[in-house]
């Protein structure tokens, strides 16, 4: 969700670029669409997972172009998705093992 509102916050800074708004517009609602999801049902980790990765290629691709300059709120936004994609590929078993170092069956 933090990703999410800063992408949808961002809109109104590019309003000279009607492209990069709606595709932030996408972005933060389909973030969002997913968190929601994941309140729900099962099965959202991959397309979170898409979602990220797309987010992280995307920004290299504007910085490496020359059509973004890196700057604090889209770096530390990155970092948040790093994490969060991080997180979203250990597996729950691994990661409960490793913060107690008690073993546990965790379902899913």
């Amino acid at each position: 969700m933090i990703s999410a509102t800063i992408h949808l916050a961002l809109i109104p800074a590019h309003a000279g670029e009607p492209a990069t708004a709606v595709l932030f517009m996408l972005d933060g609602l389909g973030l969002m669409a997913v968190s929601v999801w994941g309140l729900l049902k099962s099965g959202w980790r991959p397309a979170l997972g898409l979602l990220l990765i797309a987010n992280l290629a995307a920004y290299a691709y504007y910085l490496a172009a020359g059509l973004e300059t890196a700057d604090a709120v889209g770096l530390g936004t990155k970092a948040i998705e790093a994490a969060a994609l991080l997180a979203l590929v250990i597996p729950q078993r691994w990661s409960f093992v490793a913060l107690t170092g008690t073993r546990r069956e965790v379902n899913h």
